[in-house]
């Protein structure tokens, strides 16, 4: 389709940069279109583009950005050690962040038009870690503000050979997680990482359904146990591991590997998921897809991964309060026999207790209460929620509320001017 289009606009003596906006709507794919006209969508991207020194390929990477819809793009290896901040052809902004320790990694950001009042600042964390922060304002007219981490993780053979690299790494990500609850946190790169697919026994016998999704891919390796522990350590989600897709949507880099079984310079393509984009555990609720996509024009043995979040219902993202217990203590002050038996349940669960030096203090306490708590829901029992009292409830209100409808009729009903009040 791409060629075609080309190929006509060179009969016609015409260039892909002077394309009108009505032709983004008719080569961009279809729910991008929707997202974009119908309802409150946005999207998220991590592309590790495999350099980005040459003209060529950033205008290759402004013109995906527009065909896909892409709003903010975070980049891995472009190969650059120089900062730049520019504007490309396109009105997309360009942002390369400054290598320090050479020029085999690289990070950068790209931004869309109407995102770029939104961008307030980005900063250097790391060679492998970059922020930018952004306030986007939401439906209700709430002021939101995201914390955009930009990560590139070292590769398994790397990690093996130096193992403080890889621990620096998640260090630095830590640093860059350190934000308020109230800010809205995404993590995207290539973090040559592989979490791999959930087994039956996890999804059954752990919380690791709360981290993982359960469409996966392949096995998980030594670097994506770290990141594994990362996501338990600060209730992260991998969102890309949450939506069934076909698996060329779901796979993000192809490599090869050599053909032993057949002589000569023959490979094997393989396949694997190691770039993710990540967000709070809260934020899986405004998450409505994430997959990969294999058509761009600028080529990189990666694959760009886009998640797309609801905007129109931020509240979504928030869990609501948990209610609490609420014991029938009367029954304590009025009946002998419930005081009888509750002493004697309590008494038992003490004394079965570890009341070993060793353990901690804290933990001590911890039990202690839960078998407070646990012997009270046994014996005592629980209340039901208690009503929300409101002007309803009053039998003086509710009286005064139905004359006032009632003298409103009266004076609907006769329309004559001395029953009016001046």
């Amino acid at each position: 389709m791409v060629g075609l289009r080309n190929l006509q606009h060179k009969k016609n003596g015409l260039t892909c940069e002077s394309e009108s906006t009505s032709s983004f709507y008719i080569f961009t794919p279809l729910f991008v279109v929707l997202g974009i006209l119908l309802f409150n969508m946005f999207n998220f991207v991590t592309w590790n583009v495999h350099g980005l020194t040459q003209d060529v390929k950033r205008t290759l990477l402004a013109n995906d950005a527009a065909r896909y819809g892409m709003e903010v793009v975070c980049l891995q290896e472009t190969k650059c050690t120089k900062s730049e901040d520019l504007i490309l052809h396109n009105g997309y902004k360009l942002i390369l962040i400054e290598q320090k320790l050479g020029r085999h990694y690289g990070l950068g950001f790209v931004i869309s038009p109407k995102m770029q009042k939104m961008a307030k600042s980005y900063s250097y964390i790391s060679d492998r870690v970059a922020i930018l922060t952004l306030q986007i304002r939401a439906k209700s007219g709430s002021i939101i503000t995201y914390r955009i981490v930009n990560a590139y993780g070292p590769t398994l053979q790397r990690a093996y050979e130096h193992p403080h690299e890889l621990t620096n790494f998640y260090q630095s990500l830590s640093t860059a997680c350190n934000v308020p609850s109230r800010y809205e946190l995404y993590i995207m790169g290539d973090f040559n990482s592989k979490l791999g697919r959930l087994s039956v026994q996890e999804c059954q016998e752990t919380n690791l359904s709360d981290h993982i999704g359960r469409y996966g891919v392949g096995t998980r390796n030594s670097n994506g146990e770290h990141m594994l522990n990362f996501l338990i350590q600060h209730d992260l989600f991998a969102a890309n591991t949450a939506f069934s897709h076909k698996i060329r949507h779901t796979t993000t880099w192809r490599g090869e590997v050599k053909d032993w079984s057949r002589p000569g310079h023959y490979t094997i393509p393989v396949f694997t998921q190691i770039d993710y984009i990540v967000c709070r555990t809260r934020s899986k609720r405004i998450l409505q897809d994430a997959r990969s996509f294999a058509g761009a024009s600028l080529r990189s043995d990666h694959k760009f991964v886009m998640a797309r979040l609801d905007l129109d219902n931020p509240h979504k993202a928030f869990r609501n309060k948990s209610v609490k217990d609420r014991f029938d203590v009367s029954k304590l002050t009025c009946n002998k026999d419930i005081q009888q038996a509750y002493q004697t349940a309590l008494s038992g669960k003490i004394n079965n207790l570890d009341h070993s030096a060793a353990s901690e203090p804290q933990s001590s306490l911890r039990k202690l209460l839960d078998c407070v708590k646990q012997t009270a829901k046994d014996v005592v029992g629980t209340q039901n929620a208690l009503p929300v009292r409101g002007h309803w409830n009053d039998a003086i209100i509710t009286n005064l509320v139905e004359k006032r409808k009632d003298a409103m009729l009266t004076l609907k009903s006769c329309n004559k001017s001395d029953d009016r009040s001046s």
